[in-house]
């Protein structure tokens, strides 16, 4: 007897269409993999195109779409993908039109905020007086000549021309005995007002300019006991020195270059001392 045995075939299961773009099942789909890395702790719109690949080097930034890796961070990844010239900012080929276009709104609201902020800068920086703008401060100005130096009392007349171009009579006019020693009198009583003056003015514009420095003192929450540091009184000097319109740094300076340069100085101040522990 003849057993018939029944043989299971197995179909191949159908293969799917690939599109030259590596997406199954539609040729227009753009190049965009899931991301490889973990995603990035932040609310910037561009970090859904992009990621860091190596955590341990945040400058260098991928893109979900050529896969370039590029150093600079995520705003010079803005201008990769809104395929905008910058600096040299290599242009996304791959980026899809909506993708380009709301990089290219996110650069232009950053750059009107950065021209506002500039703007309201200025107007904080142009009101920023020591000198006081009330009405007698102006008033003491005018009679002081002052300005912002302090001023000069003025008490006497018109200095006299020592040769003849004064006036036909006054070469005849001569001050006797007393009129000259009362004018003597009255110009050493000018030159101590004057000097009281000044320094009460520059007292004044000290008080005004610590003012500003307390405020900051209050608003970023430093010890009071910090202007004793000899660093402060330096900073002072320096800005002094500078002069008005001074540009301050931004936080990337002073955790960047500046904080490289005061390393380098702490070394170099050792590099002595290293030489001498050799020798012990």
């Amino acid at each position: 007897m003849m057993t018939s045995q029944s043989h299971s075939q197995t179909v191949p299961p159908a293969k799917a269409s690939t599109s030259p773009g590596g997406l199954a099942g539609s040729s227009t789909s753009p190049i965009n993999p899931a991301p490889h890395a973990p995603p990035v702790n932040s609310d910037d719109p561009a970090w859904k195109h992009c990621m860091i690949p190596d955590m341990t080097k945040k400058a260098s930034v991928e893109c979900n779409f050529c896969h370039g890796v590029y150093i600079g961070g995520i705003t010079r990844m803005k201008y990769h993908l809104a395929n905008v010239k910058y600096q040299n900012v290599v242009l996304c080929q791959q980026v899809l039109a909506d993708v380009k276009h709301e990089m290219r709104e996110l650069i232009s609201r950053k750059d009107e905020a950065k021209e506002k902020k500039a703007r309201d800068s200025a107007i904080r920086r142009g009101d920023v007086t020591v000198d006081g703008n009330d009405a007698r401060a102006a008033g003491e100005d005018g009679i002081l000549g002052g300005g912002s130096q302090g001023g000069l009392l003025v008490l006497s007349g018109k200095r006299r021309s020592k040769g003849n171009t004064s006036g036909s009579m006054d070469k005849f006019c001569t001050k006797s005995i007393g009129e000259v020693v009362a004018a003597r009198k009255g110009e050493g009583f000018s030159t101590k007002l004057q000097t009281k003056l000044s320094t009460q003015r520059r007292e004044e514009r000290r008080v005004r300019a610590c003012e500003y420095v307390c405020q900051f003192f209050y608003e970023a929450g430093i010890a009071h006991n910090a202007v004793l540091l000899p660093s402060f009184e330096l900073m002072l000097e320096a800005v002094g020195a500078f002069g008005t319109d001074m540009k301050g740094h931004t936080p990337y300076e002073m955790g960047g270059p500046y904080l490289k340069r005061s390393k380098k100085k702490v070394e170099e101040g050792f590099a002595g001392h290293k030489e001498a522990w050799k020798l012990t």
